[in-house]
């Protein structure tokens, strides 16, 4: 009975290792909710189909892109800096290029970004922002 059933818990053990290690946080599986509460595949993707004034939360992991924000938008991280950080997938760019007043961006890690020495959000001739 016993040498019937190692085969079975062997196999249940590797598929529950399997289910683990997808389930581990990575950068893929960040959550990006824009103003309809549907998940995005970036951030970019979110600022691209939000209204102005709307509110961009972003889930707990890791993502790397360069982000242009061209509306007023807030966007926040679900939990905060220990829980969300940004990396620039182009390092010779800023994490987020901001080229719309009111914009409002918190709670985040930003890392990897520059431009003219260094900047991880580059405020391109905007008012009344808030990072």
């Amino acid at each position: 009975m016993i040498k019937k059933l190692i085969p079975v818990l062997i196999a249940a053990v590797m598929v529950l290792s399997t289910i683990t290690v997808l389930a581990a946080p990575t950068k893929a599986q960040m959550q990006i909710f824009g103003d309809r509460s549907a998940p995005y595949g970036s951030i970019q993707a979110a600022i691209d189909a939000a209204e102005p004034g709307k509110t961009i939360t972003i889930g707990d992991g890791q993502t790397v892109e360069n982000v242009v924000v061209n509306k007023a938008l807030t966007i926040t991280s679900a939990h905060g800096p220990a829980k969300s950080t940004i990396y620039a997938s182009d390092p010779s760019y800023p994490v987020f290029t901001v080229t719309s007043p009111n914009v409002k961006i918190n709670g985040f890690t930003i890392e990897n970004g520059a431009n003219r020495g260094s900047a991880g959000v580059f405020l391109n001739n905007v008012i009344n922002c808030e990072v």
